[in-house]
C-alpha cells in the first residue's frame, strides 16, 4: 500500500504521461503548436524527475511506489518509440 504522498507521486507521474502521450497524437496528426511543445517539454520535464525517483536507493518511496514509477516510465518508452517510429524522427527534437 503507498502513502498518501506516493499516490500523489504516481498520479502526477501518469497525468503527465497522458500529456506527452496527447502531443504525440498532435504531432501524427500534423496538429501541434508552440505552445503544444512549451506543454510536452514541461510534461516531459516533470515526468523525468518523478521517474527518477524510482531510481534513487534511499529515496523513501515504498516497493509498491517503485514499482508503480517504473511502470510508468515503461510505458513512457514504449509511447515515445512509437512515435519516433510513426514520424520517422525522435519527438523529443521536434522543434530542431
Amino acid at each position: 500500500m503507498m502513502t498518501q504522498l506516493e499516490t500523489a507521486i504516481v498520479n502526477a507521474a501518469q497525468g503527465l504521461l497522458a500529456a506527452e502521450v496527447r502531443f504525440y497524437l498532435m504531432l501524427k496528426d500534423r496538429a501541434d503548436t508552440e505552445e503544444d511543445q512549451r506543454d510536452y517539454d514541461r510534461a516531459r520535464g516533470g515526468l523525468t524527475a518523478l521517474l527518477a525517483l524510482a531510481h534513487q536507493a534511499d529515496s523513501g518511496l515504498s516497493a509498491a511506489a517503485v514499482e508503480a514509477l517504473h511502470d510508468i516510465e515503461a510505458k513512457e518508452i514504449a509511447a515515445t518509440n512509437e512515435a519516433r517510429e510513426a514520424l520517422g524522427t525522435s519527438p523529443l527534437r521536434v522543434g530542431d
